[in-house]
């Protein structure tokens, strides 16, 4: 199944606002903070976007494996930073949670101090709730936030779509090399690695 099937194809009943009605952020987080559902929520245009909590055991794995290919990395050469799992922030003026993304340590240390650095790699795992233009609304805020690579990966087809700066796409398979190099030198792994299964 191509990647243009699986988006025609996908069932569109994730991802949808909450509430109409514009709120303010303060009101949001007073809000939607400390809900417990079965929803995460993000800000989005003033309004508040539920999505399911769906993530599954496919992505647990993905999740793991690129988690592993870093930690193999940072062993070898030692990466000022780290790559952390749906962390709130803020991207073009919404407030968005990344599956994955790569914070420096003084991104991490302003962060601390309240701050709200944008990470320049981020990867999202697409669920099979999810809509795509989910994925093409999120990438751009990231990019017009300074995102310099963003990766958008597919369980149902197996295929990792990566954008970057300038328009620049890349649909990547199989024995393709998933880079993200401009943002952590050395971080190239293969389509089928980060399906691995475990031995």
């Amino acid at each position: 199944m191509a990647i243009i099937d699986f988006i025609e194809e996908g069932k569109e009943v994730n991802n949808h606002f909450h509430d109409e009605n514009p709120i303010s952020l303060e009101v949001f987080e007073k809000t939607y903070n400390q809900v417990e559902d079965e929803f995460y929520y993000e800000w989005v245009d003033g309004r508040a976007l539920k999505t399911y909590r769906d993530m599954n055991r496919q992505q647990y794995l993905i999740i793991r494996n690129i988690q592993r290919f870093f930690y193999k990395l940072n062993a070898k050469k030692e990466i000022l930073g780290e790559l952390i799992s749906e962390g709130d922030n803020f991207f073009n003026g919404n407030r968005r949670r990344p599956d994955m993304a790569f914070y420096t340590n003084e991104q991490l240390n302003n962060t601390f101090e309240g701050e709200k650095d944008v990470p320049e790699f981020v990867i999202e795992i697409v669920s099979e709730n999810d809509a795509w233009n989910y994925y093409m609304h999120k990438r751009e805020d990231y990019l017009k936030a300074g995102v310099k690579v963003m990766w958008i990966i597919t369980p149902a087809v197996q295929n990792v779509v990566i954008f970057r700066l300038e328009n620049v796409v890349e649909v990547v398979e199989n024995d393709g090399i998933c880079s993200a190099n401009e943002v952590i030198e050395g971080f190239n792994i293969s389509v089928n690695d980060i399906f691995k299964l475990l031995e």
